[in-house]
């Protein structure tokens, strides 16, 4: 059949010999019997030394992951919004308060988008004097839905906010350096201003997955089921899930064995 055809073809493309006649001789057919073959293996060879060569850049890049520094230390950044210009923050507001409009004519309870009233309270003018909040659901509505996740975000120090654009890193040409000296924790009055950038922050130990300077806990933790937002372990018996404040006994916790057991996460995710 043709696809046959086509394995036989990709298995032997290399071969030096070319029997397209079936009038062949026996001892012909045994020398490109033997060359297929080891070319073949040659081929296999070379498809493995690839796929080595591959997942060692996989895990070369893998165990260099690293985020840039938030506040306080302890903390770091995992995801950034560019804070867009005037023109467009007042056009997304005006979406929002037009949605939350049509929203209210189908449900009298919707409470998602952010309404007149709450711009108006606020002295939002034009697209001028953004509250942190604000811009944070209209930057990321799938992870702030509504005003209230936003301050509570805010209001638990997973925000950070960088004062004008990000500084150029000169090596890569790319502006993705955070400069300490213009960042403020975000709080849930702060303004924002065209070019400033929101950064999502998590704490961390030591901006790797797992921390350098941790050391591995003396027993092994089996994963059943992970990806970048979820995970399953199997807590061994007599291991406490974290340890309680002044007990001395944090290494020998689930928390602390998580790190050394799950792959880190995405960026962004």
């Amino acid at each position: 059949s043709r696809v046959a055809c086509s394995v036989d073809e990709v298995a032997c493309r290399n071969s030096s010999s070319s029997s397209s006649s079936s009038s062949s001789s026996s001892s012909s057919s045994s020398n490109f019997n033997t060359d297929s073959i080891e070319n073949s293996e040659i081929q296999e060879e070379d498809e493995e030394s690839i796929e080595n060569y591959f997942f060692d850049q996989v895990d070369t890049e893998y165990n260099s992951i690293s985020y840039p520094k938030g506040k306080p230390d302890g903390f770091y950044i995992i995801q950034s919004y560019n804070v867009p210009k005037q023109e467009v923050l007042k056009d997304m507001i005006e979406t929002q308060i037009q949605q939350q409009h049509n929203d209210d004519d189908e449900n009298e309870n919707s409470t998602n988008s952010i309404t007149k009233s709450e711009i108006d309270r606020l002295k939002i003018v034009n697209g001028m004097n953004v509250t942190l909040p604000v811009a944070l659901m209209l930057l990321d509505p799938v992870e702030y839905p509504s005003l209230s996740k936003a301050r509570k975000a805010c209001r638990k120090g997973y925000i950070i906010l960088h004062r004008g654009k990000l500084d150029q890193n000169v090596e890569i040409g790319d502006s993705n350096e955070w400069d300490q000296t213009k960042c403020i924790r975000g709080r849930v009055g702060d303004r924002v201003n065209p070019d400033d950038v929101i950064g999502k922050q998590v704490r961390m130990h030591g901006g790797f997955y797992p921390g350098l300077d941790r050391e591995k806990p003396p027993f092994d933790l089996p994963t059943v089921y992970e990806d970048d937002h979820f995970a399953i372990v199997n807590k061994p018996a007599g291991v406490v899930v974290y340890s309680q404040k002044n007990q001395g006994n944090a290494r020998m916790s689930i928390r602390a064995a998580l790190p050394f057991a799950l792959k880190p996460p995405k960026r962004g995710t």
